[in-house]
């Protein structure tokens, strides 16, 4: 392919500290955030709290680990990645495999999580206009996408301030409907319903992996990433800590009311309906911003995955124009439209989705920390590697049946790589 081409297959290195602060708060603050605390609270009332407070101190150890790795390790493939330099080539690709394909499954989530809220502000009804609208914002994702990543890192700096200030407006004029009372009793459902709160408030923690994929694009990754996951972690623990507070002083658990809508609940007991549509406004704000950040993580994985082989290798064109991967922001946007349709034949919850991908996240996460403490010889590296291990494999081992499903499912993900080159032959 001449060089001179509209296409080539290298990426450029646009980003700076800043745009990773960027992209680590809008990956990791949205719908998770929007519709998490409410399930937290229904399933261990105000001992959802010791969850999120539990999740913020282990952020810390997880997102320093990961800025690590993305440090050493910058590659778009990410995760799979290193797993690959620590374990070979199978492993590698079964987990880049694994990632992929639950980005691809998880991701719409956002896309119909933004579209319930922006039905009820517009008064819409039914299944069918709830996929279309869903469908509509995880396209919106893709041409963000599709401009470059300089003009939406831009945008999103924009977004990312914006969406943390309406968060702590919401928690400021909500505040004062605050009833004490209402923890108690603090642990109505028994201790053992915290650990399966953990699980589900991970979703609203998990990200850091999603960020790596940016690596080939970062000029100075090895001072890039430490500072920028060090300040996210204290930002994002601080912000859930604070919501899931204002949440259990607020909302009754194990009410009537639909607790799934965060924003919109607060809003409607503290100040009326008027202010609950003006709280999903937002809420359909902050997840656009969400849906941007995991469109550029999935078509990145695709990307690099073609570039090293391990799928068709036209995926790997990059715009020289933008430069973007635009072969593999079109498959993912093809793939959204077949998980939407899939959802229309099958119906169901994808607020179902939301344990699995937690616990699939963390099956990575064991393969990733162990292949830290095998590539990295530095004490500090390594026991860093290992307190993040220990609390991955406590969060997994709490988590029940999602998973006991997550690990099932990646091993028929290794099953089909190794057959897949047992077929090919040596």
């Amino acid at each position: 392919m001449s060089v001179d081409s509209a296409a080539q297959t290298q990426l450029r290195k646009v980003l700076g500290t800043r745009d990773l602060i960027v992209y680590y708060v809008s990956t990791l603050v949205g719908s998770g955030i929007l519709v998490v605390p409410g399930i937290a609270l229904e399933l261990a009332g105000p001992a959802s709290l010791l969850a999120w407070l539990i999740l913020a101190v282990a952020a810390f150890p997880i997102a320093a680990a990961f800025a690590r790795f993305s440090a050493e390790y910058p590659s778009a493939a990410g995760t799979s990645y290193l797993i690959r330099r620590a374990f070979g080539d199978r492993l590698g690709a079964s987990s880049g495999l694994f990632l992929l394909l639950l980005n691809l499954l998880v991701n719409p989530v956002l896309g119909l999580a933004a579209a319930r809220y922006f039905a009820a502000l517009m008064g819409w009804h039914g299944h069918t206009v709830i996929l279309l609208v869903g469908f509509a914002a995880m396209s919106l994702g893709v041409v963000a996408n599709m401009l470059g990543l300089r003009i939406a890192s831009q945008v999103q700096l924009v977004l990312v301030f914006s969406l943390i200030a309406g968060l702590v407006a919401v928690m400021g004029v909500s505040a004062p409907a605050a009833q004490p009372e209402l923890l108690t009793p603090f642990a109505p459902y028994g201790w053992g319903a915290v650990g399966t709160a953990i699980l589900v408030c991970f979703f609203s923690f998990f990200g850091w992996e999603h960020v790596s994929h940016v690596a080939d694009e970062v000029r100075d990754p090895r001072r890039s990433f430490p500072r920028a996951a060090l300040i996210v972690a204290g930002i994002i623990g601080a912000l859930y800590c604070t919501l899931a507070l204002v949440i259990a002083l607020v909302v009754p658990p194990r009410t009537d009311t639909d607790t799934t809508a965060v924003l919109a609940v607060l809003l409607r007991l503290s100040h009326g309906e008027d202010a609950a549509r003006l709280g999903s406004a937002l809420a359909v704000f902050l997840i656009v911003v969400n849906i941007n950040a995991w469109v550029l993580g999935a078509s990145r994985l695709l990307y690099a995955m073609a570039r090293d082989g391990a799928a068709p290798r036209r995926l790997s064109v990059v715009s020289r124009r933008t430069g973007t991967p635009v072969a593999a922001l079109w498959t993912v946007w093809v793939c959204y439209a077949l998980d939407i349709g899939g959802m229309y034949v099958l119906g169901g919850d994808e607020h179902d989705l939301i344990p699995f991908a937690s616990a699939s996240t963390l099956v990575v996460y064991l393969l990733t920390f162990t292949a830290g403490m095998r590539l990295f010889t530095g004490r500090a590296m390594r026991t860093l590697c290992a307190v993040a291990l220990v609390t991955s494999v406590a969060f997994l081992l709490g988590g029940g049946l999602p998973s006991l499903l997550a690990v099932l499912a990646f091993t028929a993900t290794v099953g089909y790589i190794l057959l897949r080159g047992a077929a090919a032959g040596p």
